[in-house]
């Protein structure tokens, strides 16, 4: 999912391994952008988006499109990877 509010976006990607190839349901890459320049990525739960995704609607973000294409995460991925 894409939220956007001026110049920031957050966007929230499903993930994969690079190990078997398979989506995992519980986590997801998200991606902070400010002004075309990415600041920051890590590796959250489903709820942990689900909770980020509300307090930003909350605070009148944009719901621009709906990221489905997963991205491939490294399996010792500890939440930072930026």
């Amino acid at each position: 999912m894409r939220l956007q509010s001026g110049s920031m976006v957050v966007d929230f990607y499903p993930t994969k391994s690079w190990l078997d190839d398979v989506i995992n349901p519980d986590k997801f890459l998200k991606v902070l952008t400010f002004s075309g320049e990415t600041m920051k990525k890590e590796v959250v739960t489903k709820d942990q988006m689900i909770d980020g995704i509300n307090r930003r609607l909350a605070r009148n973000y944009k719901v621009i499109c709906n990221n489905t294409l997963p991205q491939y995460v490294s399996e010792n991925v500890n939440n930072s990877t930026s």
